[in-house]
């Protein structure tokens, strides 16, 4: 179908539908933007999992400190410097 389009309009694509297909292919059939639009949400979700489940088994925050950002790097993110 992309081949139909192609030169049409620029084409943007966001293939939650499709994971077994690299970024690459969607460029050979004239894709110019892919958008992974909520890959990041769903990694977000299952590391919160972990990381709840973490420190409910452990009690306390030196469990996870280890694999969690630093306060610095989310102050950094929001624009809240310290």
């Amino acid at each position: 179908m992309l081949d139909e389009v192609r030169g049409l309009l620029p084409i943007t694509l966001a293939p939650t539908a499709l994971p077994e297909l690299e970024v690459t292919e969607f460029a050979k059939h004239g894709a110019e933007t892919v958008v992974f639009a909520n890959v990041v949400v769903r990694r977000m979700l299952s590391a919160l999992h972990g990381t709840l489940a973490d420190l409910h088994r452990a009690g306390r925050l030196a469990e996870v400190e280890h694999s969690i950002a630093t306060v610095s790097e989310l102050f950094e993110l929001t624009g809240n410097g310290m």
